[in-house]
């Protein structure tokens, strides 16, 4: 079974995650989205992250304008981490399919 766990550890692709807070009534308070582009490995990831980290904060705020409060901070995830988490944050599953940016 940890094998198995390891083996999908090293397949799973990394996403740029922007933990953002907005401010609609009717969500959760934060939450995390993510670039619909994917990574092979997180070093990967991280170092594109790096180095666009304005571009994609602008993204996000240009796409979120109208319910922004803040860009609370920037991550390499796998899609799994972003979903559990949000799910921890009171997000239902399907507000999170095809959410990304495209970016």
């Amino acid at each position: 079974m940890c094998y198995i766990m390891v083996l999908t550890s090293q397949l799973a692709k990394y996403y740029i995650a922007v933990f953002i807070s907005v401010n609609p009534p009717a969500m959760p308070p934060q939450g995390w989205i993510q670039m619909l582009r994917p990574f092979d490995t997180r070093e990967q990831c991280l170092t594109e992250m790096k180095k666009n980290q304005v571009i994609y904060v602008v993204s996000v705020a240009k796409k979120f304008k109208k319910i922004l409060k803040k860009v609370e901070m920037m991550e390499c995830m796998t899609q799994r981490d972003i979903d559990e988490i949000n799910d921890d944050l009171g997000h239902p599953p399907s507000r999170r399919k095809n959410e990304g940016l495209g970016i």
